[in-house]
């Protein structure tokens, strides 16, 4: 089978179960700014049933003060 149809054969209880993901940046400039954040809801069946958040690695320095206040670093 192909790659979109190995998907589309999950594709009904991709409906009832899923995963949300949510990726916090420091900024949008690739450059200067940094991921800092990723979270992850679970939903089944229109019901959130599991939430993980996760810091990863950056440098409070390089943070907005209003940032870092806002997520207690």
């Amino acid at each position: 089978p192909t790659d979109s149809q190995i998907f589309l054969s999950h594709l009904v209880s991709a409906q009832e179960t899923y995963v949300v993901l949510d990726i916090e940046a420091s900024g949008l400039d690739a450059e200067h700014d940094q991921m800092i954040q990723i979270a992850a809801l679970r939903v089944h069946e229109h019901k959130p049933i599991a939430f993980r958040s996760w810091y990863v690695h950056c440098e409070p320095e390089r943070l907005s003060l209003a940032l870092r206040s806002k997520l207690h670093l």
